[in-house]
């Protein structure tokens, strides 16, 4: 039973096609009706076992779960908000309540996650840094370790304008700013137009966020 629960929360479920819409409510009311299953449910649907895909029509829902009373729904719903891809307009409403969730939720595990789900929005979430900062007091140790981590991720990433030629020659560049120009010799590495520099130094991907900057290998967006 369990298993069944949880399958539409997780990777099992695939966006697009006969897919059922994200909906909290049947897990709410499992936990609600049998308290006895939510160890087991935690477990299935604990960080890192994979989750589902949203799409932008399910933002609205995933937003809810950030105030379910339940931990394993906020768990859930706090790291499927960390999806960069949903774009430039859901990032405008999911980072200020993501932000909220680092400083007020109750549970250390979803601050914990709180922090790490802006990360995945790269310069995005820069303005809240302070928000982070803050976290460095938590009585979590846990939180505390995971804002130390952000902070150093997001110093490690190049500011400014970053200025790249690709193989075939064309340039590529972000609109970092008006700070130093950066060059970097990359070359097209995979159909999907990933690219990678020559020396690995460098790994982005060619749309709004293209070099960001990755240093220190090659990091794929979520």
């Amino acid at each position: 039973m369990v298993s069944a629960v949880a399958a539409p929360y997780t990777s099992f479920r695939k966006p697009g096609g006969y897919a059922p819409r994200l909906d909290y409510q049947p897990l709410q009311d499992v936990i609600e009706r049998w308290p006895a299953y939510v160890p087991a449910l935690a477990e299935e649907l604990k960080p890192g076992r994979g989750y589902c895909d949203i799409t932008v029509d399910e933002v609205d829902e995933a937003i809810r779960g950030l105030t379910s009373p339940h931990i394993v729904i906020r768990r859930h719903a706090v790291c499927l908000l960390g999806d960069r891809r949903l774009g430039a307009a859901i990032a405008r409403r999911v980072l200020p309540l993501l932000g909220q969730t680092v400083s007020q939720d109750p549970d250390a595990t979803v601050r914990r996650l709180a922090i790490l789900s802006p990360l995945w929005w790269r310069k995005r979430s820069h303005r809240y840094a302070n928000v982070v900062r803050e976290a460095l007091n938590d009585l979590a140790a846990e939180v505390r370790e995971v804002a130390a981590y952000w902070l150093r991720e997001q110093n490690a990433r190049p500011a400014g304008r970053l200025r790249a030629s690709r193989g075939d020659g064309a340039d590529v560049c972000n609109d970092g700013g008006p700070a130093a120009v950066l060059v970097v010799d990359l070359r097209v590495a995979s159909p999907d137009q990933r690219v990678e520099a020559v020396g690995g130094r460098w790994a982005g991907q060619f749309d709004d966020d293209f070099l960001a900057g990755e240093p220190n290998g090659t990091r794929h967006p979520r």
